[in-house]
């Protein structure tokens, strides 16, 4: 078989990382208690913030590479994946809209059969206005594929610090509030904790641009102060532990800060879980490179990286479980049902790994592509 890491064409702790990412917020959406608390830290960093971060690194990592071998149309692929998502994202919605006449008590879903407006409500839906908040991962990313064939357009022309600044600037407009941050923010329970499109973007075209300047700039610097960066990271990490402690934060459970809900809202990414989430990956690799040392540590790595290879689809999977989920609960509080949410959590990791599996098996059966040559001069845009 060939073996994607060995030859250099992928980076396995990306991947791995994508696969923790994408495993922690299937425990923040179907898990509870013990495997939320060691996945899914509330509120301070939930695998929403790597999941969008590492994603439009790999992006980025992928169109400079086919730009550098000349590949000059290759950005048409944004488009193409951004229609791919809307309807997914679509389809989805939809279908958890209908589990709602299937089950009245799902009041975070829209109502939409009773509305009297079905046409108006898929009309809503098309457009975005009107989302599945479980969903709202895709919701997101239809805007930021949307916008990222522009990012790479300006990138292509070195244009860099101009995304940076721009999604800096819409960053900190939504951190001042003088932006409304969800975009359709409303009263509804189904719209209450809407991802703010606004200020996640600031993550995703940092990361694509990061992705873009990786080989030539970024990495010989991270490679050269690694291990000044784990250690700053790692004081970075246990200082906002003992501050979640010794304050009553919500970091390790789900405690309502009071005064400081604002400063470490996870929905408008505010600038304290920016902070420790840039932390949390200064000591992550460290921590992966260690572990990997270990032969059977490395073997379940090794999984955990071929989920993060699809994590995208992996996405999807969980928005499906997510629904049988819904259809099969229990009226009793979740928290009587500890068992439960560990075999729904488990059910979910399983597909996880059986399509990522799957999905490699037919890559495997491909021929090998043959070697492309390398353009010293790129076609322009």
């Amino acid at each position: 078989m060939r073996d994607a890491y060995a030859t250099g064409g992928r980076q396995i702790t990306v991947d791995i990382l994508r696969g923790f990412f994408i495993l922690s917020m299937a425990s923040g959406h179907v898990g509870a208690g013990l495997i939320t608390s060691l996945l899914h830290v509330w509120r301070w960093v939930d695998g929403a913030c790597g999941f969008v971060l590492l994603s439009a690194f790999v992006l980025g990592l992928s169109q400079r590479a086919k730009w550098d071998r000349g590949q000059s149309t290759a950005q048409n692929w944004i488009l193409r994946r951004t229609a791919q998502i809307w309807a997914i994202g679509l389809a989805l919605n939809l279908a958890g809209m209908a589990l709602r006449l299937a089950d009245p008590e799902l009041v975070f879903i829209p109502d939409i059969f009773h509305r009297g407006r079905i046409l108006e409500a898929i009309g809503e839906i098309a457009t975005l206005q009107l989302w599945v908040n479980y969903f709202g991962m895709l919701r997101m990313y239809v805007y930021f594929l949307a916008f990222a064939w522009l990012a790479v357009s300006l990138l292509k022309r070195n244009l860099d610090l101009v995304v940076l600044v721009a999604s800096s600037v819409l960053y900190l407009l939504v951190q001042v509030n003088t932006l409304d941050p969800g975009l359709g923010w409303g009263a509804e329970p189904y719209l209450l904790g809407k991802f703010s499109v606004p200020a996640w973007q600031f993550l995703f075209f940092t990361g694509l641009v990061f992705g873009w300047r990786w080989k030539e700039s970024v990495e010989p610097l991270a490679t050269r102060w690694q291990h000044g960066i784990a250690g700053v990271s790692a004081l970075g990490v246990l200082g906002f532990l003992w501050l979640a402690h010794g304050y009553k934060i919500a970091a390790l459970e789900r405690v309502h800060p009071g005064d400081l809900t604002p400063w470490f809202d996870k929905f408008n990414l505010s600038p304290p879980v920016v902070i420790y989430f840039i932390c949390l990956l200064g000591v992550l690799p460290a921590l992966i490179a260690a572990a990997r040392r270990l032969h059977p540590m490395d073997r379940v790595l090794r999984v955990v990286a071929l989920i993060g290879r699809h994590s995208l689809a992996c996405y999807v999977i969980l928005c499906l479980t997510q629904g049988a989920m819904w259809l099969a609960a229990d009226p009793a509080p979740a928290d009587e049902h500890g068992a439960k949410h560990w075999a729904w959590f488990a059910v979910v990791s399983l597909l996880f790994v059986l399509y990522s599996y799957g999905m490699e098996a037919r890559v495997q059966r491909r021929p090998a592509p043959a070697a492309a040559p390398r353009s010293a001069d790129p076609q322009p845009v």
